[in-house]
């Protein structure tokens, strides 16, 4: 994780590739190690992490990817980058208990499918 805080930041798909690495990293660590109490290996600050990451809201990124070919190359990369910050969701959600996060999370497995 030192090491992906290294990379360069400060465009915006560098901090969502930087994410991206971040979050698999912490949910395979979590699937193989087994969660902790450390935040970073713990998966509701995980899944708090993933959503403040993404600002768009998982109804917002369903409705912009309907018809996304149309949409400028801005947006269609705003709507990658959100499907490549959820890709880890479908491992975490199982491990987040009953709740507004875990309603949050399952929402985006669903609009993952339908983003460019």
């Amino acid at each position: 994780m030192t090491a992906n805080e290294r990379l360069p930041g400060g465009t915006s798909w560098n901090d969502a590739r930087k994410n991206c690495q971040n979050f698999a990293l912490r949910t395979w660590i979590i699937q193989h190690v087994g969660p902790g109490t450390d935040p970073d290996w713990d998966p509701e600050a995980l899944a708090a992490d993933t959503l403040a990451a993404l600002p768009l809201a998982p109804g917002r990124a369903r409705s912009l990817s309907t018809g996304w070919h149309d949409l400028p190359a801005e947006r269609i990369n705003e709507l990658r980058q959100h499907k490549n910050m959820t890709a880890h969701v479908d491992h975490l959600v199982h491990l987040i208990p009953s709740g507004p996060t875990k309603d949050r999370l399952s929402a985006w497995i669903d609009v993952r499918k339908h983003l460019p």
